[in-house]
């Protein structure tokens, strides 16, 4: 019926009441059910033990020790991201994030690492050869043939065995893993300088103790005697010609070497002493 502009409607009647309240209970447990799912889903995959690193498998390295790259990557998953989130777990943990945080510690030649499934980490790794211990300070660092600042020492094993020399850095420059701190042809004099005095020359009276250098960039460096006694060469030229020359000073007791503080070797044909 109309009265005027309002117009009456009839609402509608709901014929089974009852099955209606069925449907809408269903819709509702499903929607319990649903957020119930969803809330085990995100918990195993980022909170529950499942998927935590629990392991690391480490290849490739040799004169570095294995605990001592665990560490790192320990230290690394032990951060957490948005101070909520674990980071030691498979889904969130980066390797890339990894890799960053193991090139601080040490300069490989070659490093991969990659997550298994689901609770490994694995790396590996080339390693540099050292070929000399690189003192500035109080810190020991491992410096390969390409004058490279491979890792910081934190055992003095390699120091005391005398396979590789050590060189002292008069100026205490600070380095970090990975700078270039000598040229090649530095570390070629050096080495060659160790091999040949230790073999031809070292004896009581003039025994090797080690390396020391004032500024890298300047080419010159030193041998200095467990008496104190300074031999100073350069990598302009042999170094088995320098010492070569030191060799017959010594060899023929021109000059009485107890006596000196210094001996110069730079000069070509010349032994200048005082």
């Amino acid at each position: 019926m109309v009265y005027g502009d309002r117009r009456l409607k009839r609402g509608k009647s709901i014929r089974h009441p009852e099955k209606a309240n069925l449907k809408l209970v269903r819709k509702k447990v499903s929607m319990y059910l649903i957020y119930i799912f969803t809330f085990l889903i995100i918990y195993t995959i980022f909170f529950s033990f499942v998927f935590k690193i629990e392991y690391i498998k480490i290849v490739g390295n040799d004169s570095i020790n294995t605990q001592e790259i665990e560490d790192i990557i320990w230290e690394a998953t032990d951060k957490n991201i948005f101070l909520f989130f674990d980071r030691n777990n498979y889904w969130l943990l980066s390797t890339d994030y990894l890799l960053d945080n193991v090139k601080k510690q040490f300069a490989f030649e070659d490093i991969t690492i990659t997550k298994k499934f689901p609770d490994t980490i694995s790396l590996h790794v080339i390693e540099r050869m050292g070929r000399l211990v690189w003192k500035t300070g109080p810190d020991y660092y491992v410096v390969d043939a390409y004058g490279v600042i491979t890792r910081r020492l934190t055992e003095m094993r390699l120091v005391s065995s005398g396979d590789i020399p050590v060189m002292v850095n008069k100026a205490e420059t600070e380095v970090l893993v990975g700078d270039t701190i000598l040229t090649e042809s530095m570390i070629t004099s050096i080495l060659e300088a160790y091999s040949y005095y230790n073999e031809y020359i070292d004896r009581d009276n003039i025994k090797f103790d080690r390396f020391e250098i004032d500024e890298t960039e300047a080419g010159f460096y030193k041998i200095i005697t467990r008496d104190g006694l300074e031999i100073h060469m350069n990598d302009q030229s042999s170094a088995v010609t320098q010492l070569s020359k030191l060799k017959r000073v010594v060899d023929t007791q021109n000059i009485s070497i107890h006596n000196l503080s210094y001996i110069n070797l730079r000069v070509e044909n010349q032994v200048i002493y005082k």
